[in-house]
């Protein structure tokens, strides 16, 4: 019958050649298939790289399929409300109107939109670039490239607060 001296000898003399396994229990069994370090290491690694890429993700794309609202100086000086959604998006004012529609695609921090509506407010057909400083239940827009200087001045830099039914 070992004693607790020679158990411990065994470990020690398997863990230094990699054969080492443990029990739920905390004591050694032949029975299990033991891991090698290196693979551990990249188990752990690769589950490390997925779950900070999906955080990275999710953060990314939260303005999506979300009502945000801001305040717009002259020639507005209204209170509009962006409703972004995958599809189309569209901006309305404080009556509910809608004032422009628009095609909205995120990538990554980076908010791409073209306007649709040509009569309104011109633009038609040029893109717009911004990056998304999203922080809690707002965001704002850092212009990257807009053609369309009128839409630029009133996103630039504007505070966008969620809407919260």
């Amino acid at each position: 019958m070992p004693n607790d001296f020679t158990k411990k000898a065994k470990v020690n003399v398997l863990s230094r050649v990699g054969k080492i396994t443990a029990c739920a229990c905390n004591r050694f069994c032949k029975a299990r298939v033991p891991v090698k370090k290196s693979n551990m290491k990249k188990i752990i690694l690769l589950t490390g790289i997925a779950l900070f890429a999906s955080a990275f993700c999710l953060h990314a794309q939260s303005i999506d399929n979300k009502n945000w609202k801001a305040y717009l100086e002259a020639p507005i000086n209204d209170t509009v409300v962006f409703h972004i959604q995958s599809d189309s998006s569209f901006v309305t004012n404080s009556n509910g109107d809608v004032v422009i529609r628009m095609r909205c695609f995120i990538a990554g921090d980076t908010l791409t939109m073209v306007n649709l509506d040509a009569e309104q407010h011109g633009c038609a057909d040029q893109k717009g670039k911004y990056k998304v400083n999203y922080k809690d239940d707002s965001f704002m827009l850092t212009l990257i490239d807009d053609a369309c200087e009128g839409r630029a001045q009133a996103l630039q830099g504007r505070k966008w607060n969620l809407v919260t039914k």
